[in-house]
């Protein structure tokens, strides 16, 4: 942000200008405020979020099966897909 007076820049979160003392204007939100009454997008999922639904119920159909057939296969099948999951959580949008 500049000051209106000078034109120096002033850093984030003050309240006046260091060069010449003219108070600072507010800046306001980056999002304008939602209406009242307004209701979430009606947009499709991402391919990502279905993929990330899909992975989450085989993970747990197989760790499901695993468990009532006592199938070391489901078992192992299903608790890998939900580790996968998991630390996609964990790590997320953070990986570049």
């Amino acid at each position: 942000m500049r000051c209106n007076q000078c034109t120096t820049v002033i850093p984030h979160g003050a309240k006046f200008c260091p060069k010449c003392g003219t108070r600072a204007q507010q800046v306001g939100p980056a999002k304008p405020p939602m209406a009242a009454g307004a209701l979430p997008s009606k947009g499709p999922i991402p391919r990502v979020g279905k993929l990330f639904i899909a992975s989450l119920f085989v993970g747990l159909v197989l760790l499901a099966l695993g468990i009532a057939d006592v199938n070391p296969l489901f078992l192992y099948a299903g608790g890998g897909i939900l580790a996968v999951v998991a630390m996609g959580l964990i790590v997320g949008h953070h990986v570049s």
